[in-house]
């Protein structure tokens, strides 16, 4: 009897059991919240499969060239741009389609600034490729069969029906497609040896990535399978045929390499991010950039510095001085201080 008059210790009871309610209304909209916020993570995950691959793409260029050195943060910041630019779209799967559209243009273009020409073509190629194959669209036996060839070839060999443009190897692949890849490839050494002067008609034009296969092939082979072709007969318009491909799987924008202006790469750059000029010999950008310094009002503001020995303090106090003023600063022969890069670096980060 004493609890049940005891109004207080009744009102605090009752308080906890207010509380109590609260707090588990708030658990079950917290777990809610936080279903919603994983379900938007997954929704948006093929974003985040895109801006890897491109990475990796970028990253594996080095082999082709050491020059081809690009960090994470600086594939990051291109990526997270990419998404800022992305305008917004009437539906969500709209939106994720630009969004991975332009994250891989940006990504493309920045980096394909910075590669010699001879190596664009081949970059458009591995991107492209790199999103067929994790969409499941290219195998990787295919995939294998275009980098490495047929390697050791084992089986019941035919014999070269045309050595003077098939080679050993390239006629080896052949016999491979037809082994290790039947349910596309069925009897296709057979084929070219009884159809020999078709082929040999085909592979006659000037340009045969262009021109239709013979017999059934042209519709039973898919578009990356018809390199296999290409490759055989034809492995010196195999760079052609790649930019070919690209341009139907992924649009012409990748295979279309028009020349960057200083207006392009102001747009991309910020206090952090300079412009880096590789010059080839009798190449120089330093009119150029002193045209668009007067278009954009800063021909007062820019600050030129040819580096050599004993100049890294001078430089150092132009960079620091622009900084605090907002200036530009162009430091040419670069190549003559590389043992002071490392300093500059320091300065500006």
């Amino acid at each position: 009897e004493q609890i049940l008059d005891d109004d207080m210790l009744i009102n605090v009871l009752q308080d906890s059991k207010t509380t109590s309610a609260e707090i588990t209304v708030r658990v079950e909209e917290s777990t809610k919240v936080e279903e919603e916020i994983l379900q938007a993570r997954e929704e948006y995950r093929t974003v985040a499969e895109r801006g890897s691959i491109l990475y990796f793409v970028v990253a594996n260029m080095v082999g082709i060239d050491p020059m081809y050195q690009y960090s994470l943060d600086y594939v990051k910041r291109l990526f997270n741009s990419a998404m800022k630019k992305t305008k917004a779209c009437v539906t969500f799967e709209e939106r994720i389609e630009a969004l991975k559209s332009n994250i891989a243009r940006d990504i493309f273009s920045n980096i394909s600034r910075g590669l010699f020409e001879a190596h664009k073509s081949l970059f458009s190629f591995l991107i492209c490729t790199s999103i067929l194959r994790k969409e499941g669209k290219i195998q990787e036996i295919e995939w294998n069969f275009i980098l490495r060839g047929a390697g050791v070839f084992k089986g019941t060999n035919l014999e070269n029906p045309y050595p003077e443009l098939i080679t050993t190897t390239n006629w080896d692949l052949a016999q491979t497609l037809e082994r290790d890849l039947p349910e596309v490839f069925t009897d296709f050494a057979k084929d070219i040896v009884k159809n020999l002067d078709e082929w040999k008609k085909w592979s006659s034009n000037t340009e045969p990535q262009d021109c239709t296969l013979p017999g059934t092939w042209e519709e039973t082979l898919t578009s990356f399978q018809k390199l296999l072709v290409i490759k055989i007969w034809r492995s010196e318009k195999l760079l052609f045929a790649f930019s070919n491909y690209v341009k139907d799987q992924i649009g012409k924008y990748y295979i279309e390499h028009t020349s960057c202006s200083m207006e392009d790469l102001y747009k991309d750059t910020d206090k952090l991010t300079p412009v880096i000029f590789v010059l080839s010999q009798g190449a120089d950008p330093t009119n150029t950039l002193m045209k668009f310094a007067k278009e954009m009002k800063f021909d007062e503001k820019l600050s030129v510095l040819s580096l050599g020995q004993g100049q890294g303090p001078t430089a150092k106090n132009y960079i620091m001085g622009a900084q605090v003023r907002g200036n530009w600063v162009l430091l040419q022969n670069c190549h003559l201080a590389k043992s002071w890069m490392k300093d500059m670096e320091l300065i500006v980060m």
